[in-house]
């Protein structure tokens, strides 16, 4: 979401760069976040968080297609 906002704010003209839309999605990538908490020491708390995430997207595409 924030990289959407960083690509807005490139077409607004708000003076952010490309340069600067790339340095945050590769900042904030998924990569650097799990990197960060294991480095943390919550690495059983992202899993879970991993697994509820699963079981969400698992859950969606039941119901898109029970609803077809």
């Amino acid at each position: 979401m924030l990289l959407a906002a960083a690509t807005v704010g490139c077409s607004a003209g708000t003076g952010v760069t490309e340069a600067d839309a790339q340095k945050m999605k590769e900042e904030f990538s998924t990569e650097n976040y799990e990197k960060a908490m294991r480095e943390a020491g919550k690495a059983d708390e992202l899993e879970a968080q991993k697994q509820r995430e699963a079981q969400y997207l698992q859950g969606t595409g039941q119901q898109d297609a029970e609803q077809r």
